[in-house]
This record gives structure tokens, sequence and C-alpha cells, in this order.
């Protein structure tokens, strides 16, 4: 394995990419530094990858173990109603929690609601992962 954040992420978001929920396309989703249009009108996701603490889990210090957050924002247009937008959270944590995608090991996937942000109403699951390797 290869403690590398690059791969890491990558490996998230491909996982994502591929599962989208029903009702979304790829380009629904915005990716860090990646380009995209904010749909007007239209729910959309945002994923962000929040490197934690990096420890050595052998003496020697070769091999290190990376702890990480991985978050997907949810948007859904005010008025819609959240129950659906939490349905989603669900099957987003799902595709993460307890799973092993490249080399991160996922755990739980807390689910939280963020609330109104300008003409938006904003959840989120955050994924709590480690990886690790040389």
């Amino acid at each position: 394995m290869i403690d590398d954040i690059a791969l890491t992420s990558d490996d998230l978001i491909k996982n994502l990419l591929d599962n989208l929920p029903t009702g979304y396309t790829k380009s629904q989703v915005k990716t860090p530094n990646g380009k995209f249009t904010t749909p007007k009108n239209k729910k959309w996701l945002r994923v962000t990858f929040i490197d934690g603490t990096k420890n050595n889990v052998e003496a020697g210090g070769s091999y290190k173990r990376t702890s990480a957050l991985f978050v997907i924002d949810s948007f859904y247009p005010l008025g819609l109603g959240d129950q659906t937008q939490l349905q989603e959270l669900k099957v987003l944590g799902d595709l993460y929690e307890n799973k092993e995608i490249g080399n991160a090991k996922c755990f739980e996937a807390t689910p939280s609601i963020l609330g109104e942000d300008g003409p938006w109403y904003t959840c989120q699951v955050t994924i709590n992962l480690y990886y690790e390797g040389v």
C-alpha cells in the first residue's frame, strides 16, 4: 500500500462517481479544483478530502498511517423539503461506511443538517477513514 493523499482521494471520488444516487449525473458533482457550473434550481453534490494526522506505524518511520475525513455536501434548492435529501445521505454513507476503498479503510459515516445557505438547503455526510503505507 502507498501512503498517498492523491491516490486515496481519487479512489474515494471515483467510488462516488461510479455509484451516484438516483437523479444525479457526474456534471452535478463538484470535485476538488475541478471545472464546475453550479446548477440553477437543481440538486448537486460537493466533495472535500481533509487530510489529518500522520503517524509512524513502525519503528524507523517508513510505514505511515494517516487519518482523514471525506465529506460529501448535498445542496437542494430551498423549499423542496429535506426527507429525500436525508434519504440520499443514507445512500451516500452506505457507499463508504465500514468499507475498504483502494487503500482507504472507512469507518462511520455521519450525516449532518447544516440548513439554509443562500438559495440552498445543505446537508452533509462525513466519512472517517485512514490510509496507510510506505
